[in-house]
């Protein structure tokens, strides 16, 4: 399958080739992510197990579509986003729900100068290096719902948010005629599970885009949740892998 703006060899070569418009990669990842969790498509053991989908956010937390189009948390004067209300609930006074040793678990402090504030140059606030959005939190002191049905768990948020990309928007937006776009969608589907898996083939045309990080984040979030990442031969592959793949993949491992 062959998904480009432009075609080529490549196109001509391919069983499926869509012809999408420039710029509208993420809409058309966004109705794939969307078919998958419409349709419960997703392997719930491994997202369960390996993801935050249990995890639970906090009621102060706004999606777009509650806001008209903006999270919650955005400064008055449009600069930049107080990421508070994002963060995950903690169990009663952050006591872990599992018996454990990790120094994680461990009560640490922001250094000097930190803040919850974040822009388009900085996208994780100033914690503890390394340790993300919670430095303070170890992923047994965050509140789960092992059913994954509970409103402000991540894999239903995300539900609601990438509602939004139904065919007929993808094919509305991206100009991928919606058969095709369905097509697509089912093959990767039947393509991904225990005993097979997708290669999701990309190069510098996401990797330097303007959007680039947000285009291959959101293909990682869709990795993840037909439960591909973690099978031998299931990776993005980029152009130029010293340079470029192997940043790129970090964000799946």
């Amino acid at each position: 399958m062959h998904v480009d703006p432009h075609f080529s060899r490549t196109s001509q070569q391919a069983d499926i080739f869509a012809h999408i418009r420039v710029g509208t990669d993420i809409a058309f990842l966004g109705g794939l992510i969307n078919y998958v969790l419409q349709n419960e498509l997703y392997f719930k053991e491994y997202v369960q197990a390996y993801t935050n989908a249990a995890f639970l956010v906090r009621d102060e937390f706004k999606d777009t579509e509650d806001l008209g189009g903006v999270f919650s948390g955005l400064e008055p004067d449009h600069s930049a986003y107080d990421t508070h209300s994002w963060q995950y609930r903690l169990t009663k006074k952050g006591e872990s729900q599992e018996r454990t040793e990790d120094p994680a678990c461990r009560i640490t402090n922001p250094k000097k100068g930190a803040t919850h504030h974040h822009d388009e140059q900085q996208i994780m606030p100033d914690v503890q290096e390394g340790q993300g959005l919670l430095a303070h939190a170890h992923p047994s002191q965050i509140e789960r719902d092992e059913t994954m049905q509970h409103p402000r768990c991540v894999l239903q948020i995300m539900k609601r948010h990438y509602a939004r990309y139904t065919p007929e928007i993808v094919e509305q937006i991206c100009g991928v005629p919606r058969d095709i776009f369905l097509k697509i969608a089912d093959s990767l589907v039947k393509n991904s599970g225990r005993e097979r898996t997708s290669a999701i083939c990309y190069a510098v045309g996401w990797t330097q885009h303007t959007t680039g990080v947000q285009m291959i984040f959101t293909r990682r979030v869709r990795l993840r949740y037909i439960y591909a990442a973690q099978l031998p031969g299931c990776r993005l592959v980029g152009a130029l892998s010293r340079v470029l793949r192997q940043p790129d993949e970090g964000v799946v491992r």
